[in-house]
């Protein structure tokens, strides 16, 4: 496999997004390392993809912003717009990437095992001044827009992505995700997390993977 020109993180830490694509079965159509322009604390790239005899497939890689849920949501709302249909086009589109949210029926984590000062990236603040549940609302943005969790379609219970790294927040949850919009729903085959002791040293989250059928 190769990798196309980097996603550069223009506001954060150096965060840089790879997109990685095999010459021999796929073929680049279109590629944007910068597709929203700036907006993302970390960037968003978008490829569109022909494999082999399949109908053109938009990828979209990135990683919502860590600080909190509002900016989270602000930055779901760019990618509503590819949950479905589209100026009358039926995109077929994958969201790949650290959505640094939960999802949408995953059970509440433990948050209350972290520091509260890193609380704040996670959780909601309630109108008495205290750290409530997950902030999820970018999640349920995307889903209400029409992109579909594959592990909710296959009806499997979710698996931990995060957590296990950092002492200091040491919380199982998900926090990476591959979502299919409403035109590949009916191809999800398989998604799978793949948590053994090597991808645990590999990084501090594991990789996920998805299997799209004809």
């Amino acid at each position: 496999m190769v990798p196309l020109p980097p996603v550069l993180s223009r506001h954060g830490r150096g965060n840089h997004l790879a997109l990685l694509y095999r010459p021999s079965t796929v073929r680049v159509d279109d590629y944007e390392p910068d597709a929203a322009r700036g907006a993302f604390y970390h960037g968003l790239g978008r490829a569109r993809l022909s494999i082999r005899e399949q109908p053109l497939l938009t990828v979209l890689c990135t990683h919502l912003s860590f600080l909190g849920g509002a900016e989270r949501y602000a930055e779901a709302k760019w990618l509503a717009g590819y949950g479905g249909t589209y100026e009358g086009e039926p995109q077929r589109v994958v969201l790949a990437g650290d959505l640094n949210t939960i999802g949408v029926h995953d059970p509440e984590p433990a948050w209350r095992r972290i520091p509260a000062n890193l609380r704040s990236r996670h959780c909601h603040l309630t109108a008495g001044g205290e750290f409530g549940d997950t902030d999820r609302r970018a999640i349920q943005l995307l889903t209400t827009a029409g992109f579909h969790d594959p592990f909710d379609v296959l009806g499997q219970p979710p698996h931990r992505t995060a957590g296990y790294w950092s002492p200091a927040e040491a919380v199982d949850h998900r926090s990476d995700f591959i979502l299919a919009n409403w035109h590949l729903v009916d191809h999800i085959a398989a998604a799978t997390v793949h948590d053994t002791e090597t991808t645990r040293v590999l990084s501090d989250h594991l990789p996920v993977a998805l299997d799209l059928a004809p």
